[in-house]
């Protein structure tokens, strides 16, 4: 699967920020690991078997009144405008990275089991699992906006087993 540039591009600038963090206020970062966020975005989903177009609206939201290690809970839906239609709730972990007093990058990973109702897209099982890799800027007590690739499989739970790659970005609000 080829990926845009952009987001070599933008893994890049991070990257290269990640290796020089400045100094913050620690309670402050501690303080973004544990807010809520509400999220939407869009991506194009990516697979053999789809047409070149197959764009995709989502919503996620990542409860910060929970957490263990940094891992807290999310929820997510998504719509794709050919009528496939999938949602789903799991854990979600990120690690921050300040780059002034008020900002961080972060890079994140979540696993998401769902449900799946097909449209044309047949991924051969109601239930998917979804894995995320998502890189971002946050803005403390405020926003964030980010980019990320997935996936989606049944894990063999079905006849077939195609899946399913995504590739897009979210905007959000903390709450």
């Amino acid at each position: 699967m080829a990926f845009p540039i952009p987001i070599f591009v933008l893994l890049g600038i991070f990257g290269g920020v990640v290796l020089a963090p400045q100094s913050i206020d620690p309670a402050a970062l501690a303080k973004v690991n544990g807010d809520s966020f509400a999220m939407v975005g869009g991506s194009e989903l990516v697979s053999n078997n789809v047409r070149p177009l197959y764009p995709e609206a989502r919503a996620d939201f990542i409860y910060g009144g929970v957490s263990w290690q940094q891992f807290r809970p999310r929820v997510a839906i998504s719509d794709s405008i050919h009528g496939d239609f999938w949602v789903g709730a799991g854990v979600d972990y990120e690690k921050y990275w300040s780059i002034n007093e008020k900002q961080a990058i972060f890079v994140g990973m979540s696993f998401l089991p769902g449900y799946y109702k097909p449209g044309p897209l047949q991924l051969g099982s109601a239930v998917e699992f979804r894995t995320q890799i998502e890189v971002g800027l946050v803005q403390i007590d405020s926003w964030r906006i980010s980019v990320y690739v997935e996936h989606r499989s049944n894990a063999g739970l079905g006849r077939a087993d195609p899946g399913i790659q995504a590739v897009g970005a979210n905007f959000g609000l903390s709450l």
